[in-house]
């Protein structure tokens, strides 16, 4: 019967997996567009790059930070704001005019 030819002897065994990829070095840093707009990656942790502000390196986090600012608010309550004296007193009189009618 004949037989297969052998392998060279320079070539790759099959059966051993090949070795695992190493990450960029930008890896993690920018937030993955596909989590960002369908909150899902079909790459899952194949992915280089960041499922949320949490999964990014430390430095990059520290970038996402400092684009977003955070200012106090420009209005107040209707209840914290100074109204017009005169309209504290006819509102006030309108009160009284009322308890006199009941």
């Amino acid at each position: 019967p004949p037989q297969a030819p052998l392998p060279p002897a320079d070539a790759p065994a099959k059966s051993s997996p090949p070795p695992p990829r190493e990450p960029p070095p930008n890896a993690k840093t920018r937030l993955c567009k596909f989590w960002v707009q369908r909150g899902m990656c079909l790459q899952g942790d194949k992915c280089t790059f960041a499922h949320g502000t949490g999964d990014m390196t430390l430095n990059a986090q520290a970038k996402q930070n400092a684009k977003v600012t955070t200012q106090p608010l420009a209005f107040r309550p209707l209840q914290a704001m100074a109204r017009p004296k005169a309209a504290v007193k006819s509102a006030v009189a309108s009160v009284d005019d009322a308890e006199v009618n009941v």
